[in-house]
């Protein structure tokens, strides 16, 4: 499971991944929203899935006819999921539901002929021919997506509807008016009979049809699982993502990893995310640095990619190597929860019990941005040293990002984000400025945020540096050095 609350998967930015994503069919849209993380017991299908995308590459996406052939077919698939359930409890379909039938098997047997004419072998996907439902709702063998209740089920039928037919011209011609009410009742006697006999053969036909629902249905999921491979094969094509490697090793290492969000974000105000790359150990890991230092969109981009990873997806990064997961959580602002009357601190603390609760069923990521903000710096310090300590003796994988000092960090991983440690800005003068930009935009520009491993305990301190550029009411940055020096 990946326990990620919505806003926690729009912040990451899944929800953009997701929308860039050409998927064709309604069930596609739908399922895309209920993915669940494959989880250790699926490892096999995990691997079957990344093997399935990289084949999907190969054989579909980069045959451009191929993916058009495909693409035109599940574009026109409509969901039918609630006229099959009618269908398995018995209901008797009506005229619109049976035509959704009809085009279903037509499309499907167009996927089966698309799948054989390009030979197409994806493992654990074959689709079961239609024919015979087809047969059933196309009995003129016109062999054309339409629907009607044909003659040709019945003669009665058909002798109804001449006479209807015969009376309706009779109606036409005549100009007596009590000949053409005469003839209007025995019009309406037929019509009453032709709607007693079509529902009659609506009802034969899905008692026939019921026969085939769970081939039908079990259809409906592999077209959907189609559909979602080719989009998951195009995104990667599109944004040259890369295969995972699924390992049985206590290691998660991802090597210049992006994250297409916060790009696009960027990319509007003229800048670009900068790609990162860890390696994270079981235990604990921490990420010190100064606030605008890039923490935050690093966690948000690591959980991006270890999500996409165990959801069956390429990845973001050039490289990445991780095992397969029981769980994924992040703690960040919970604006819900201080909305239901929970201050800040106590969401946060909350939702810290949960994941301690996790670190104790399994192997998971768990993701802590600046850990116990919410309270005063020597018991968030308190909070922050106790969980640290707790977390690296846990069969899981965690980091916590911090700018609190004086965190015990023995036997922990750290890494630091460079932040502004290499920028003088004695020297830096307002010439450096271009006429366009601002400070804060220049500081964006300055900020290095690529994470370095380390061995000491300090946090670098950006902040004083950060009000000055920043243009801080001089007096208020002369009082505030004066407590820094002290």
């Amino acid at each position: 499971m990946y326990k990620l609350k919505k806003e926690e998967i729009r912040d990451i930015g899944l929800n953009f991944v997701f929308s860039q994503m050409k998927i064709l069919t309604p069930m596609g849209r739908n399922r895309i929203k209920n993915l669940e993380i494959f989880g250790k017991d699926n490892k096999e299908k995990l691997l079957v899935e990344f093997s399935n995308i990289s084949y999907c590459l190969d054989n579909i996406i980069n045959r451009k006819e191929v993916y058009t052939q495909f693409a035109s077919i599940l574009s026109k698939i409509k969901d039918i999921s609630g006229t099959i359930t009618n269908l398995k409890n018995q209901r008797t379909l009506d005229i619109v539901e049976l035509y959704e039938v009809k085009l279903f098997s037509y499309y499907v047997n167009s996927l089966i002929k698309a799948v054989h004419t390009n030979n197409i072998s994806i493992q654990n996907f074959e689709l079961e021919s239609l024919n015979d439902v087809y047969a059933l709702l196309d009995p003129e063998g016109m062999k054309l997506p339409t629907f009607m209740i044909y003659d040709d089920y019945c003669e009665n039928l058909s002798k109804i509807r001449k006479d209807k037919k015969r009376l309706e011209q009779e109606i036409r011609n005549e100009t007596n008016s009590d000949l053409i009410e005469k003839t209007l009742s025995k019009r309406r006697d037929l019509v009453y009979q032709e709607e007693i006999r079509e529902q009659e053969i609506r009802k034969e036909l899905t008692k026939k049809l019921g026969h085939f629902a769970y081939i039908i249905e079990k259809n409906i999921n592999l077209v959907t699982y189609l559909d979602l491979l080719i989009a998951k094969a195009k995104l990667a094509k599109d944004y040259k993502c890369n295969c995972p490697k699924i390992t049985d090793t206590y290691e998660i290492h991802l090597d210049n990893m992006n994250n297409p969000y916060f790009n696009s974000i960027l990319k509007e105000k003229g800048s670009s995310y900068v790609p990162v790359g860890l390696k994270l150990q079981e235990g604990a890991t921490v990420i010190t640095g100064a606030n605008m230092g890039g923490k935050s969109l690093t966690l948000k981009t690591l959980l991006l990619n270890v999500t996409l990873a165990q959801l069956g997806f390429f990845v973001f990064a050039d490289y990445v190597s991780l095992p397969v997961l029981d769980y994924i959580y992040m703690i960040m602002d919970d604006l819900q929860s201080v909305n239901r009357g929970l201050s800040s601190f106590g969401a946060e603390i909350k939702a810290l019990d949960e994941a301690i609760d996790l670190s104790l069923s399994g192997r998971g990521l768990i993701v802590m941005d600046e850990l116990a903000r919410g309270t005063n710096p020597q018991e968030g310090k308190a909070i922050v040293n106790a969980v640290v300590r707790f977390l690296n003796d846990k069969d899981t994988f965690s980091v916590i990002s911090t700018h609190y000092d004086s965190i015990d960090l023995k036997d922990v991983v750290q890494y630091r984000v460079r932040g502004l440690k290499n920028i003088d800005f004695d020297k830096l003068s307002v010439s450096s400025i271009s006429e366009s930009s601002s400070n804060h935009e220049l500081l964006q520009q300055l900020m290095d945020y690529t994470l370095e491993k380390c061995e000491d305990e300090a946090v670098p301190k950006d902040a004083l540096n950060i009000c000055k550029f920043l243009g801080l009411n001089q007096e208020l940055y002369s009082i505030i050095k004066k407590y820094y020096e002290e």
